[in-house]
């Protein structure tokens, strides 16, 4: 069969030849509504009697829609076969996970060979403090003026108790608001070596 042939046509042709027909529909740019996009058989293929024939037509084609969410937007690219990347910026206006932006505006074309960028939100950018040296209480102060989360661990060291010996991501760091840093306190503990010695008792009675 030939993809220029009409709806009507193939299904005259898969009537006259005894052949089952089944049609499906997919956006195409290239090709103008119900027409034929792809099939199963092409021209000059031989066909038994009672064959299916599958037939994609074209739905024209696809505009870009508004979601209401990320997820929406998943779902719409992946049942269209859709290719798209994912970008990721800080943002002081849009909430961590939520979309910024798409590379394409509502009811802009998809042409077939397009990649849509959407830009997702990192969060308000945060600096991460110095803690080195400062006390668990001096820690919090600090973490919680960053609008960072925290947990803490304790590791044996000739520093006092309660003093900041490391943390999880280095000073400095651009990282989102809400991001959970772990810092490792001094138990106030030196970690000592320890040797066993038997002792060995001799005996030196008379038998």
């Amino acid at each position: 069969m030939s993809k220029k042939m009409t709806i009507v046509e193939v299904t005259e042709w898969a009537i006259k030849n005894r052949l089952k027909i089944n049609f499906t529909e997919a956006y195409d740019d290239s090709v103008k509504v119900n027409g034929i996009i792809d099939a199963n058989y092409q021209k000059g293929d031989i066909i038994e009697q009672g064959s299916v024939v599958k037939v994609t037509l074209s739905l024209g084609t696809l505009k870009m829609p508004k979601f209401k969410s990320l997820n929406d937007f998943y779902t719409w690219a992946n049942s269209h076969q859709i290719r798209y990347e994912e970008k990721h910026e800080f943002s002081d206006k849009v909430k961590a996970g939520e979309v910024i932006s798409y590379s394409h505006k509502v009811g802009d074309a998809i042409k077939n060979e397009d990649t849509i960028v959407v830009t997702i939100s990192d969060g308000e950018m945060k600096k991460v403090p110095d803690l080195d040296g400062l006390t668990k209480s001096e820690a919090i102060t600090k973490l919680d003026k960053a609008d960072l989360n925290y947990t803490f661990i304790y590791k044996n060291s000739d520093k006092k108790k309660n003093i900041v010996i490391d943390q999880s991501i280095k000073a400095g760091s651009e990282i989102s608001s809400g991001t959970t840093i772990t810092i490792t306190l001094s138990n106030g503990e030196k970690e000592e070596e320890t040797t066993n010695n038997r002792k060995t008792t001799v005996d030196n009675s008379d038998n």
